[in-house]
């Protein structure tokens, strides 16, 4: 284009401008991959915790139930 060839100046600011725009993109899409990982890596965290949550839930109802039953046989 004409105005290319009498200002190459801004030809080569544009390309540094969508070089730094794609630059910018992959740092974004890289973040946004890294804290979809994190966030994975939470939800999993979660799940082990509710786990191990439900798990002392169901020991202490059998020991409870355990008693229960050493108290109805002693009464």
């Amino acid at each position: 284009m004409l105005l290319d060839r009498l200002f190459p100046a801004r030809c080569s600011d544009a390309g540094a401008n969508l070089r730094r725009a794609a630059e910018l993109h992959a740092l974004s899409a890289l973040e946004l991959e890294n804290a979809a990982r994190k966030q994975e890596r939470r939800v999993e965290d979660m799940r082990v915790t509710v786990d191990a949550a439900e798990r002392r839930v169901e020991h202490r109802n059998r020991q409870i139930a355990t008693l229960n039953a050493l108290l109805e046989r002693d009464r």
